[in-house]
């Protein structure tokens, strides 16, 4: 590769591709580069400025006073020491493990690998600061937020040495990784989760708000582990709750350096750290004490992660690999496109979940943009993070060296052509270099198209029907980014619209923001991060209903409202009228009441815990028979409990065509003659339960024999040769007055009849 400054080629842009402002040598005139791709016709601009590289877009609020490469060999990282931080304390382990920088090879610190008995003594720390964290009020706690951001901005030189030491990225990508991290916590540090009012009357209030969840748990990544362990932290801690951070076993010491130097500004147990290795991640997720796992990391750990948390059912945000494509159109300047096609696929050495992985280019246009993207790549410097001139660094760790490995030997073993590069040990050497390496138009099914290298190896392929390259884009198991480039934006709105990815971006790549959403569909991922939503996915929903003074038993407005229209319905209140007399006298032993006038219909007064009721019992006779004997008391505002009985035949068997036919499944009788109920029933009641229950056709019967329709409860009970179904509103009282869309005869025609 030709040695190139590493502005030279692209300028500011390389550093703040995936902010909200790209910089320009010509700034003031340009302004900010918008969603076409007819501004920024010079990718080659001038470098700035080390102060001007310093601000990073707007995410520091302040230059540096010293340009940050004059400081670079100032700091020996085998001089620091890194520890734990429990309690607000260091705490040392018996067990170390080393982290070596991975363009060198050389050691740079032995850190502690934590125990099961200091997981139990974090977590038991961090449980006892939680209440007194979240009865501190958002502006409180917001402040802190804001303190940590400044102890980045005051320490830039100091982390961004680290961060490269570490992890191997260039300066300018550790500049922007640390920029990112004040922004973040800046930004959150202004969200508010506000209650929501459902009900607020001079009588009765219903709010729903957002409470902690009380401990969560961060398992951060090795590609960007100060900025992905801040988005966990920010928005864990602005929610009133408490945090421990579990950083990658590569690359620990940025982020416990960070945390062990926050200690002052925040209450002991509120930010933790634990580093560890392959044991710590599975306690973590089965510990009992933690309410909530933060993860980002490949799919395959990220399964592992939900079903371990699985186990008592802990909350859980997963963001995980991704595939994403990237769909040229034919209408592109080939020299444009090529640097934007590069920085979406290759940077942070392509080792980013949201990398560019997939580069799907129209015929028209393919060999112009494939040369003029292979043009570019020849330009860019690879080398030692530390060296101003780097613009790619090594793959971080050994293991992922392999990996990237065997997608270069399968496309050799099979063939394929290279536009660029695929010689694996072309930069062979003490450090983990792999170089830069375009695929030339490898078939679909094949591993590198297939599977995520997260390495600089790239496949392109050609494509001519929008349909199909939409299909191709969406074929695969993930879904977290996906973008679309090219002047006609509403054909590339149109084509972005229907991929299958969490973010889709057009003529842009890699803009996030501490205030928009983020997260993937399919397998790239469970939940979002970031926004009011991510903010949210920290806490869990309350709802406080409350009258504001204790009233009589069944007076309230709503209920009263429902008890109206029962009475109303039924035109107005009558005594009760007997439909035989065969049983004139007799007891109910069960119900230890008598059969008023002999007669088949039994009443008697019953409270419980819900409501005030007159029970009328119908003695076995037809449902018909039965609703034209329930007569009500003249007290409107009550609330009322029907219940009608029929007797059952042991044998599952037709009913009549006069008698309420609703529980069949797949035109199967699967229960003969029944029992329902209606709790605070109205007629209306009655009618919609009943119509719920017929559209529902019992498709869905839980293993509970519980079936689930809007607004009702509906659950089938057997005993012996009896069925009882038991039908509960659980819907709000305005519910009551909802239409039905649904008519079942006979059995509304009973009703309104009465």
């Amino acid at each position: 590769m030709t040695c190139r400054r590493a502005w030279e080629h692209r300028g500011f842009t390389q550093v703040v591709i995936t902010t909200r402002h790209r910089h320009h040598r010509n700034a003031s005139q340009k302004g900010n580069v918008k969603s076409t791709l007819d501004l920024e016709r010079n990718p080659r601009a001038a470098p700035p400025t080390p102060e001007a590289a310093t601000r990073l877009g707007h995410f520091l609020l302040r230059p540096l006073q010293q340009p940050i490469h004059s400081a670079m060999s100032k700091l020996d990282v085998t001089a620091l020491r890194f520890s734990h931080i429990i309690n607000g304390k260091p705490a040392p382990s018996q067990r170390t493990s080393q982290v070596k920088n991975p363009a060198t090879g050389a050691f740079l610190a032995d850190v502690p690998v934590a125990s099961r008995e200091q997981l139990d003594e974090c977590v038991a720390a961090a449980r006892a600061a939680q209440p007194a964290w979240a009865a501190k009020s958002y502006d409180e706690r917001a402040a802190v937020l804001n303190k940590l951001a400044d102890e980045l901005e005051n320490n830039v030189a100091l982390y961004s040495q680290l961060l490269t030491a570490e992890q191997g990225k260039p300066h300018a990508g550790a500049m922007w990784e640390i920029g990112g991290s004040v922004h973040w916590l800046r930004e959150t540090s202004k969200l508010r989760l506000e209650e929501t009012v459902h009900v607020d009357t001079p009588e009765r209030r219903v709010v729903t708000r957002n409470i902690p969840l009380g401990v969560v748990a961060g398992i951060v990544p090795w590609n960007f582990p100060l900025l992905l362990g801040v988005w966990k932290i920010a928005p864990a801690l602005q929610a009133g709750n408490t945090i421990i951070i579990k950083p990658s076993p590569f690359t620990p010491l940025v982020t416990m350096h960070f945390i062990a130097n926050c200690q002052s500004l925040v209450p002991p147990g509120v930010l933790n750290v634990l580093n560890g290795d392959d044991s710590l991640g599975p306690w973590i997720t089965t510990h009992p004490g933690i309410d909530k796992i933060g993860f980002t990391g490949s799919t395959e750990t990220g399964k592992k992660v939900m079903q371990s948390a699985s186990s008592n059912l802990k909350r859980i945000t997963l963001e995980l690999g991704g595939n994403d494509p990237l769909v040229v159109l034919p209408d592109v300047d080939p020299e444009l496109i090529a640097p934007h096609i590069f920085w979406s696929a290759f940077q942070n050495n392509a080792q980013f979940c949201n990398a560019a992985k997939r580069i799907y280019i129209h015929d028209d246009v393919y060999e112009k943009v494939k040369d003029a993207l292979v043009a570019y790549a020849k330009k860019i410097t690879i080398g030692d993070g530390s060296d101003e001139k780097t613009q790619l660094g090594p793959i971080q760790n050994k293991l992922q060296y392999e990996k990237v490995k065997t997608f270069f030997d399968d496309s050799v073993q099979n063939g394929y052509s290279f536009a660029l590069g695929g010689n694996f040990n072309e930069l062979a050497g003490p450090g983990m270099f792999v170089p830069i390496t375009i695929v030339d138009n490898p078939p679909e099914d094949s591993k590198i198209v297939t599977e995520e290298p997260f390495g600089p190896i790239l496949p392109i392929m050609r494509w001519n029907d929008e349909e199909d390259v939409i299909k191709k884009a969406n074929d695969t198991i993930w879904g977290l980014g996906a973008s679309v480039w090219g002047n006609d934006t509403e054909r590339a709105t149109r084509i972005a619209s229907r991929l299958e990815a969490g973010t889709v971006w057009v003529n842009e790549m890699h803009k996030y923001g501490p205030w928009i959403p983020y997260g993937g569909v399919k397998q790239s991922g469970v939940g979002v991060e970031n926004g009011y939503a991510g903010l949210a996915g920290f806490t869990n929903y309350q709802t406080l209903s409350f009258s504001k003074k204790l009233t009589n038993f069944g007076s309230h407005p709503e209920i009263s409202t429902a008890s109206r229209e029962l009475v109303l319905t039924l035109d107005r209140p009558r005594r009760l009228r007997i439909v035989s007399p065969a049983a004139a006298g007799k007891s109910d032993p069960a119900a230890g009441g008598l059969w008023e006038s002999g007669g088949n219909c039994y009443i008697s007064s019953i409270r419980d815990s819900t409501f005030s009721a007159s029970l009328v019992r119908i003695h076995p006779v037809s449902f018909s028979s039965a609703f034209k004997a329930m007569r009500f008391s003249p007290k409107w505002q009550r609330a009322y409990e029907v219940v009608g009985v029929k007797e059952v035949q042991p044998t599952m068997t037709e009913l009549p065509s006069e008698d309420i036919q609703i529980m069949r499944a797949s035109d199967r009788l699967v229960v003969s003659n029944s029992m329902f109920e209606v709790k605070q029933g109205t007629s209306s009641d009655c009618r919609h339960a009943l119509i719920a229950a017929r559209a529902q056709y019992m498709r869905d019967i839980s293993p509970a024999n519980e079936l689930l329709c809007e607004g009702w409860k509906l659950t089938i009970m057997r005993k012996a040769d009896r069925t009882k179904m038991l039908v509960s509103y659980i819907g709000q009282p305005a519910m009551v007055n909802t239409k039905p869309a649904i008519r079942l005869p006979p059995f509304i025609d009973i009703l309104n009849n009465i």
